[in-house]
């Protein structure tokens, strides 16, 4: 599946997918935003819990993903 980034009012790529909590079960709006060489993952409304990996461990991310959805 090709994905095209939405560019943010900062001008930054970003990718919105919904899931669920794990504890709960209500949905949540997951949030990837490229801010330059990294990505911040974070639950939509939630900037406290923001996760940066680099962008080589976001490419191991999603081939992982990837190889594992085939």
């Amino acid at each position: 599946m090709d994905v095209e980034p939405i560019l943010s009012q900062t001008r930054h790529a970003r990718c919105a997918v919904e899931g669920r909590l794990v504890n709960g079960g209500e949905p949540c709006t997951v949030v990837l935003i490229r801010e330059h060489t990294d990505w911040l993952i974070y639950p939509h409304g939630v900037t406290g819990l923001a996760v940066r990996i680099t962008g080589p461990d976001a490419v191991k991310l999603a081939g992982r993903i990837l190889a594992e959805d085939r």
